[in-house]
């Protein structure tokens, strides 16, 4: 690496943890290097921490300010996380991060900014798509369900249609939070609970391509779930495009088509651009480094 990098992003999961070294232009970033390594959300503090920024402190650049994108719930002016009792990352919430990083990191805490994993992606994912719609939406399936809401490529997190902070996951089905019906955790529970057999999310994909009606029926159910749900709020905020991001989303040829007839049966909706993550490993990291040169 010849030029020295203007940013380092990261994009920090419940299992992961990215880095990448940002060079170029504001509006259109590059990765110049970047590096990855595997995150026990389970871990101690000291432990947790390191190896967050195990895969920054590897590319081994001092002092570059430092975009961070991490899921809530977290506040991300302060920079700390109210993660008690949500399965991940106990051991730090409450906890301010951006000193320990800015040690780990060889770098200031005042250049330490954090951002959520959801918008960076949206931000990234919007970024490389020439038709930049004006209302934007980006989805991320996992172990839950990440949001982000775009206006001209920058979150909203009020307004029509506009959940509280831009999160759709705390919509709810039937009185139950939306990640109980669509989710890897979901998944896995509906199939068992239909079969009394344990499968991961990827098995159960792989037998609804075989022709198992009952994987299908799962994969079917959730993905006309999170249809009904999202349309009252993509039609009320005006949505031109909606992308599908996060683990999950490599099972696109089972979320297409039920996902699609759902948004599609509210006439609002029947325009919508709706397609997969077409930066899914990148989307996050360019966000990340697109948000870090705005105000």
């Amino acid at each position: 690496m010849t030029d020295r990098p203007a940013a380092g992003v990261m994009d920090i999961g419940g299992s992961h943890s990215t880095a990448a070294l940002i060079g170029g232009g504001p509006a259109a970033p590059d990765i110049l290097a970047r590096a990855e390594g595997h995150v026990d959300a389970a871990a101690g503090p000291d432990d947790l921490l390191r190896a967050m920024v195990a895969p920054a402190v590897a590319l081994d650049v001092p002092d570059l300010p430092w975009m961070i994108a991490l899921p809530g719930p977290f506040d991300y002016p302060r920079g700390v996380g109210d993660f008690a009792g949500v399965g991940k990352f106990d051991a730090i919430a409450g906890v301010p991060l951006a000193r320990p990083f800015a040690t780990l990191l060889r770098t200031d805490a005042r250049r330490i900014r954090f951002i959520n994993d959801a918008a960076a992606f949206a931000i990234g994912e919007w970024s490389a798509d020439a038709r930049r719609a004006a209302r934007f939406v980006g989805i991320t399936l996992g172990t839950g369900v990440g949001s982000a809401f775009l206006r001209d490529g920058r979150p909203v997190e009020s307004g029509p249609g506009v959940p509280p902070s831009g999160w759709v996951h705390l919509l709810e089905v039937d009185g139950e939070p939306l990640e109980t019906r669509v989710s890897t955790a979901a998944i896995i529970a509906d199939h068992l609970e239909r079969t009394g057999r344990r499968r991961t999310v990827a098995e159960v994909a792989d037998a609804a391509r075989s022709g198992d009606p009952v994987a299908s029926a799962v994969w079917r159910r959730a993905m006309t779930t999170l249809g009904e749900v999202l349309a009252p709020s993509l039609a009320a905020f005006g949505a031109d495009e909606l992308v599908i991001g996060g683990g999950m989303s490599r099972s696109w040829d089972l979320i297409d088509e039920p996902l699609r007839a759902a948004l599609t049966a509210a006439p609002e909706l029947v325009d919508l651009i709706l397609r997969p993550a077409e930066r899914r490993d990148d989307a996050a990291l360019l966000g990340a480094a697109i948000a870090a040169t705005r105000d």
